[in-house]
């Protein structure tokens, strides 16, 4: 049979890992009592939030045919993780008109054609066939309470030089609290929507990273302001949730091991059990900002709206991530800048809760016999 430690010359092999033996570990320390510990914490600088995790291994050998161990781990932190980044970055075409600030430059024929763009024939504007453009930005607030708990212990068991028993089990717990405040904001489609007709949006400067083209992109665009655009997809321009997780979960692994040598032949039993109980709870509520002037009233709109039509004029924005962090802002069509974070600019959108509960168990058997021929 091909082993884990060869290097080639199988597709397979197999590893023998076994547990803290009691007898095992005292003649590996040379002490028939041992004890080993560590203690942890950590401080958060985000919010000043701490963590604590303290272990304890005792492994005692009564005499020389029975040894007993036991062991515990305890971890309680909290914790805060922000995040910000730009994301899904999709390859689009649109245009700029001619006027159009392009990397500091007002777009013409000759500045299009020096850039290696494509003028059109058909009006006074510059193709950009492959463009990479950012999808929008994500922001995240974690904030987070895990309490868990482990306990194992085992003994050895040796009535003579052919027979030993071996037992284990391990408890644990683990106890997650979990509140995220979530900020999505959407960007990339204004470009898209150039040629629309019915609602045209206009570029009024853009920035290219034309030193990232290649084979797929004519260059990334890396920051552009829009005027003008307006809502009639179902895809929301900002989403925002709030969600609250909750998990509990308890298991059990545990296992009997049973060993006979007789003349050559050695015979090993091994009885085995795993199970674990979980309880998860997860409420979600999110709301966007909905550029349609005539939303369904069946999404039942938080009123009073501050701006009760803002938005059949359009919306302006800008979208800028060429300093590190990405950056959105939006406008309605009188220039007031929208609030994500205020109800009034929002429209509640969906209250969602799972609820999921859990429970199983495993149980296993194995028997092995060993020949040892001679030679062997």
């Amino acid at each position: 049979s091909a082993q884990a430690i060869d290097v080639e010359g199988g597709i397979g092999g197999f590893v023998d890992m076994q547990t803290a033996r009691p007898l095992d570990v005292a003649a590996q320390r040379e002490k028939d009592f041992y004890v080993a510990g560590s203690l942890r914490a950590g401080i958060n600088d985000i919010d000043d939030l701490g963590s604590e995790r303290g272990s304890i291994f005792l492994n005692k050998k009564v005499s020389d045919r029975f040894g007993v161990f036991f062991g515990a781990a305890l971890e309680r932190s909290d914790r805060r993780q922000d995040s910000a980044e730009s994301q899904d970055m999709d390859i689009q075409d649109f245009r700029l008109d001619e006027g159009t600030i392009l990397n500091g430059r007002a777009v013409t024929e000759d500045y299009c054609g020096s850039l290696g763009l494509p003028w059109s024939s058909s009006g006074s504007y510059c193709d950009v066939e492959d463009g990479g453009v950012f999808d929008g930005l994500r922001n995240i607030r974690r904030d987070r309470t895990v309490d868990r708990d482990t306990f194992t212990t085992g003994l050895q068991i040796q009535p003579n030089d052919n027979f030993e028993v071996y037992i284990d089990w391990t408890h644990g717990e683990e106890s997650r609290e979990e509140e995220q405040f979530r900020y999505w904001q959407r960007v990339e489609y204004a470009l898209g929507r150039l040629d629309r007709s019915d609602s045209p949006t206009r570029i009024t400067d853009i920035t290219i990273n034309f030193d990232e083209a290649d084979e797929f992109t004519d260059g990334v665009v890396t920051a552009f302001s829009f005027e003008n655009m307006t809502e009639d997809s179902p895809r929301q321009t900002v989403d925002v949730a709030n969600v609250l997780i909750g998990d509990e979960r308890e298991f059990d692994v545990g296992g009997i091991n049973l060993k006979w040598n007789f003349d050559d032949w050695t015979t090993a039993i091994d009885l085995g059990y795993a199970g674990q109980e979980r309880e998860f709870l997860q409420k979600r509520v999110q709301a966007d900002v909905d550029l349609t002037p005539n939303s369904d009233p069946a999404r039942f709109p938080l009123y009073p709206r501050s701006r009760p039509d803002p938005w059949s004029g359009g919306t302006w924005g800008s979208f800028d991530i060429t300093g590190g962090v990405p950056i959105v802002h939006l406008q309605d069509a009188n220039g007031v800048t929208l609030d994500p974070l205020d109800l009034s600019d929002l429209i509640f959108d969906q209250d969602r809760q799972t609820y999921v509960i859990e429970d199983n168990s495993e149980r296993s058997a194995r028997i092995d016999f060993e020949k040892l021929f001679e030679g062997s």
